[in-house]
């Protein structure tokens, strides 16, 4: 099992130590849905699905495809050869059309009723149970970031509420917290990016997500 939504919670929650009734339980958690969606974009998730072939050079996007972040890393056909045989990115694209976008192949597609696989990114997401795909060894990393998001939702209502009408002594207070929020945000952004670093190159050549972690029974 993945991070859980109670999970990051509490444990954003101990790293934010403020019971502020300004920012509500249900604010919280979509925080944490927030901060697992930014969380992709450094450690993207593989995705898996298999397609059965027809006569068509046409097939839906796959079901958990996101049009502002994924992207087709490899399709394997025929499947479970050893080594894996892709068919090259030049026979295949997506193209935007009458009906949506759509995955066409314009050379060596799949032979009628067989199946192959697309492999692609997509972003975690907490499913009906409260579940995610993230693993458990990332959960300090995503509870700093979660923490810095509440801590960000916190300065922006001070600065919000700091308003010259108010009376100096008001004024100064919601100021001064605004200030104290943000500079905290900075604080827990900067242990998440320690936590969970940056990584660069092509996401094919990462190592957590390379082809020796990539579950094809999921197919």
């Amino acid at each position: 099992m993945g991070v859980t939504l109670d999970n990051l919670l509490t444990l954003a929650n101990n790293n934010l130590q403020d019971n502020s009734t300004n920012l509500p339980t249900a604010d919280r958690q979509e925080l944490c849905r927030k901060a697992l969606r930014i969380y992709s974009r450094r450690r993207p998730f593989l995705y898996l699905q298999a397609y059965i072939a027809t006569t068509s050079s046409f097939y839906d996007l796959p079901t958990h495809w996101d049009d502002e972040f994924s992207n087709i890393e490899e399709i394997e056909y025929p499947i479970e050869q050893t080594p894996p045989s892709l068919i090259d990115g030049q026979y295949f694209n997506i193209e935007l059309m009458s009906g949506g976008k759509q995955i066409r192949f314009h050379a060596n597609r799949p032979s009628n009723n067989e199946i192959f696989w697309v492999r692609y990114t997509g972003l975690y997401f907490f499913n009906s149970d409260n579940e995610s795909q993230a693993p458990e060894a990332d959960d300090k990393g995503l509870a700093y970031l979660a923490a810095a998001l509440m801590c960000q939702a916190l300065a922006a209502f001070y600065s919000s509420r700091a308003n010259p009408n108010y009376g100096n002594v008001d004024v100064m207070n919601y100021d001064d917290r605004a200030g104290s929020y943000s500079t905290r945000a900075k604080e827990f952004m900067k242990l998440y990016d320690k936590e969970i670093p940056e990584t660069t190159g092509v996401h094919g050549n990462v190592p957590f997500i390379s082809n020796s972690y990539w579950d094809r029974t999921n197919a």
